[in-house]
């Protein structure tokens, strides 16, 4: 599964190293990716690092809940 979020974290790095903003170009990294029982239900969780050329990195999460495919899940959860 955490080959799903790098997968699609490199899709959104491919994206943002071609910015022109003013603080430079942005990268994305997968820092942990995982399927874990919340109650009854399964839920991916991704955590993310953005870093900017301009010196600063933010950690971000996202998740989505496992209602089928859980590769699908950690895709919505590292884009959310």
């Amino acid at each position: 599964m955490r080959l799903c979020a790098t997968a699609t974290a490199g899709a959104v790095d491919e994206l943002l190293s071609a910015s022109t903003h003013a603080d430079g170009p942005a990268r994305c990294f997968v820092e942990h990716a995982a399927a874990v029982s919340f109650g009854s239900t399964q839920v991916a969780v991704v955590v993310l690092l953005l870093s900017c050329a301009g010196g600063w990195v933010e950690q971000l999460s996202g998740s989505a809940v496992v209602t089928g495919d859980d590769r699908h899940a950690m895709v919505r959860a590292t884009l959310a």
